[in-house]
């Protein structure tokens, strides 16, 4: 078969599926996107804010806020599966997924606020207050998150609709990261004879208030295919795991995503310490303001820079660029603003690619498991995704901060010894790279793009037909 025969039949088939579905509508995805504007944020405060702001109680060493983070998302990453699992089978009034996202955002969001509130309690109550919230708080997490994501991967089926969708949802979620940065600026202001943990309250507050409403109006406007074939497999871990590593597609792209997420969590959680300690600058939220504005804006560039080139080909030069600008940042000396902010504007270039491509590629590999296996088993798989790459995130936050802690650091100090800046310098900047690098390489050998999706979606027309 020559290109223009190939490209046929993409878009024949692309068109007979959308018909047979659904075809991308721009209100259903900002329907679909809105919860992503409010998950972010309850995402970063947790692994950038709350780590600092505990550690500064002097009533828990960062050791040890390293080692609970550690723990607790591990227990959060073990539920995954069997969240997954049953998202695809429970079917009880709006849907298999809506009603997880009705039963768990209040818990989620409550406990999310109660993890502000450890100023009230006694300090000997600290560490177990901190302990339980972290467990609560990635429990109901779960419960959201993993239906919300699987939600995503029926809305629309052809092939460059699915990167629009989850650009927008991604876009969303950037932007909501954003809204992390500037929130603390504008509450800190506004309250400004209030403690710190008062400006978190207010924070917390509104955040659980917009999350409410973004799930209302996700739940109400977007609706979930019901047609696709379903599983009777009863849950076992061990099968989960197996039935999604088997999936060749599924292996690689979960290996090389897991290996750049280890390396992406060192710097969202030392980036606090980099900016005091290392460049010794008060201006830490207008720079992670500034990273996220050039994530966003240059999101639509690689939306149609997939079209024209690929998905692989153009998340990995997303996840390189990204990379290489973290590298120039271990050379900087304290005061030297200017280079900071040029060297992660260049890498923010990037940020946005390495979110939303992988999501659009991950519901391709869902459609090619479905013509495997004959079932569709999206919360399932995305459990195990979830799993592994929560692990590996920990894995980064906990080491980070464990390394950190032993490296000699003391947060009463404002100069660190050598060996921790030196330290410091290592896990922010020098880990990510390496970790990019090597995700690179393991994709080198994904072969699934736009000509083997077009012919998997033939291939699973045929069959419908056939059982039809």
């Amino acid at each position: 078969m020559n290109r223009l025969e190939a490209m046929a039949r993409v878009q024949s088939t692309d068109t007979r599926r959308e018909n047979i579905d659904r075809s991308f509508d721009l209100g259903i995805a900002l329907s679909y996107a809105l919860p992503a504007l409010i998950l972010a944020p309850l995402s970063v405060s947790f692994y950038v804010f709350v780590p600092k702001l505990f550690s500064d109680l002097g009533t828990i060493t960062l050791e040890t806020i390293g080692i609970i983070i550690l723990v607790t998302r591990i227990w959060d990453a073990v539920t995954d599966p069997l969240i997954g699992y049953l998202s695809d089978r429970l079917e009880i009034l709006q849907g298999k997924r809506k009603i997880w996202l009705w039963t768990s955002v209040i818990p989620l969001c409550a406990t999310f606020g109660l993890l502000f509130t450890v100023v009230d309690i006694p300090p000997h109550f600290h560490l177990a207050w901190f302990t339980v919230g972290s467990l609560l708080f990635f429990l109901f997490w779960t419960m959201y998150a993993i239906p919300y994501e699987a939600l995503g991967q029926r809305i629309v089926v052809a092939y460059h609709d699915k990167t629009k969708i989850f650009a927008i949802r991604d876009g969303a979620f950037l932007i909501g990261t954003l809204l992390a940065a500037l929130l603390p600026l504008f509450v800190a202001r506004a309250f400004s004879h209030s403690s710190p943990w008062t400006h978190w309250s207010v924070i917390a507050f509104t955040y659980s208030v917009a999350l409410v409403g973004a799930t209302i109006v996700c739940n109400r406007n977007v609706n979930e295919s019901s047609t696709f074939p379903k599983s009777s497999r009863p849950f076992s871990p061990w099968n989960s795991f197996r039935l999604a590593y088997s999936n060749e597609y599924f292996r690689t792209l979960l290996i090389a995503y897991v290996i750049a997420s280890f390396g992406a969590a060192l710097p969202a959680s030392l980036f606090l310490f980099y900016v005091q300690y290392v460049l010794q600058s008060t201006r830490s939220l207008e720079f992670l303001a500034l990273y996220f504005v050039v994530g966003i804006a240059a999101l639509p560039i690689w939306v149609m820079l997939a079209r024209r080139l690929g998905k692989k080909r153009v998340w990995l030069g997303a996840l390189f660029i990204n990379a290489f600008g973290f590298l120039g940042v271990y050379f900087l000396k304290p005061g030297e603003e200017i280079q900071y902010v040029m060297l992660i504007t260049f890498s923010a270039l990037g940020y946005g690619g390495t979110l939303a491509l992988p999501s659009s590629i991950q519901a391709d590999i869902l459609d090619a498991e479905e013509l495997r296996s004959g079932e569709r088993s999206d919360g399932e798989f995305l459990g195990i995704w979830s799993f592994a790459k929560k692990l590996s995130a920990a894995l980064g936050v906990g080491a980070g901060l464990v390394i950190l802690g032993m490296s000699g650091f003391d947060p009463k100090t404002a100069i660190q010894s050598s060996s921790t800046l030196m330290a410091l310098r290592i896990l922010y900047c020098v880990v990510p790279c390496a970790c990019a690098f090597i995700s690179l390489y393991v994709m080198q050998k994904f072969t699934l793009d736009e000509l083997v999706h077009a012919q998997i979606l033939s291939d699973l027309d045929k069959r419908n037909l056939v059982t039809t």
